[in-house]
């Protein structure tokens, strides 16, 4: 879709390209290879690729809604296509609390590796993708503090793994239902254990109505492909040009029409503002930063779906 190092994407066929790479450099199927490198240094015992012919002791079974909101087993996929390298592992909570434990540690990877996973590269330009993507992580935060997860669904399931390295917190939600909103969950459950990472509320006293309409607005034309790069200060067009307007676009259309635009805090920074926007497939929420002049300054933006 583009020259590399120009924009970055998320890609399910990027994993099954990794999956097979995998296998040629190491010789061997890329399930053996987790199995002998990660799942039995680390006696994560229950964890192991998805087999459909196995018999497999305390197997759940994933379900999915119907239109009308009906229950219904998960929709048969090919045996082959559960044998790649893109959400193929069957685990539990306390494996996966096994391969956290590992990760505080230097059991797997050193510590300036993992660190490596866990940051954001920068196009070729310079700028920063639209896509807050690490080796294989969502890098995010939240409230100041940063958040290093992943989620995916697949075949009636559903699991997020949230880690909050400087509280000492990490989240996973393993569930059996499709798009049950299981990064929402752990999200939720971290600000019940720690106050200082509490979501923010669905709504808030909105003090300046007019920036939410503003941004309102600036979002449609986001989203339709014609936002003015003059709604930006002058000091950071060249890092929100015409290829982070266009990532964007692509982005928000993805996911279907903009519902509701909402104030829900005040960000970290001075003149920050933070917008819950719905969906019709996620929730995001922008920390936005004006200028004096009524300019967007910055644009931070986390998925939560």
């Amino acid at each position: 879709d583009f020259e590399p190092g120009t924009d970055a994407s998320y890609s399910d066929t990027a994993y099954v390209l990794l999956g097979f790479v995998i296998g040629r450099v190491a010789g061997k199927f890329y399930g053996d290879l987790l199995g002998a490198r990660v799942f039995a240094p680390l006696h994560m015992l229950r964890t192991r690729i998805v087999s459909d012919a196995d018999i497999i002791p305390g197997r759940a079974s994933g379900y999915e809604r119907t239109a009308s909101g009906a229950l219904r087993n998960q929709d048969y996929v090919s045996p082959a296509l559960n044998r790649t390298a893109d959400g193929s592992l069957y685990s539990t909570v306390r494996d996966l609390a096994r391969w956290d434990a590992a990760l505080y540690a230097n059991d797997i990877l050193p510590q300036r590796e993992l660190r490596r996973m866990w940051s954001v590269d920068a196009l070729r330009d310079g700028r920063q993708p639209l896509l807050h993507y690490g080796y294989g992580w969502e890098i995010n935060s939240l409230r100041g503090h940063e958040v290093v997860e992943y989620d995916g669904n697949w075949q009636g399931f559903q699991a997020a793994l949230a880690r909050y390295p400087d509280r000492g917190l990490t989240v996973i939600v393993l569930t059996n239902l499709a798009l049950c909103r299981a990064q929402r969950l752990a999200h939720a459950v971290a600000g019940i254990f720690d106050p200082a990472l509490a979501r923010y509320p669905d709504a808030a006293p909105d003090a300046a109505p007019q920036r939410t309409a503003r941004f309102r607005a600036l979002l449609a034309a986001a989203r339709s492909g014609a936002l003015d790069p003059l709604a930006f200060s002058p000091a950071v067009r060249g890092r929100f040009g015409e290829a982070w307007r266009r990532s964007l676009a692509r982005d928000l259309a993805s996911v279907g029409e903009i519902r509701g635009v909402r104030f829900v805090a005040q960000g970290a920074g001075a003149g920050e503002r933070v917008y819950r926007v719905e969906l019709d497939q996620m929730v995001d929420y922008f920390t936005v930063r004006e200028d004096d002049a009524g300019l967007i300054a910055n644009i931070d933006l986390r998925h939560e779906y």
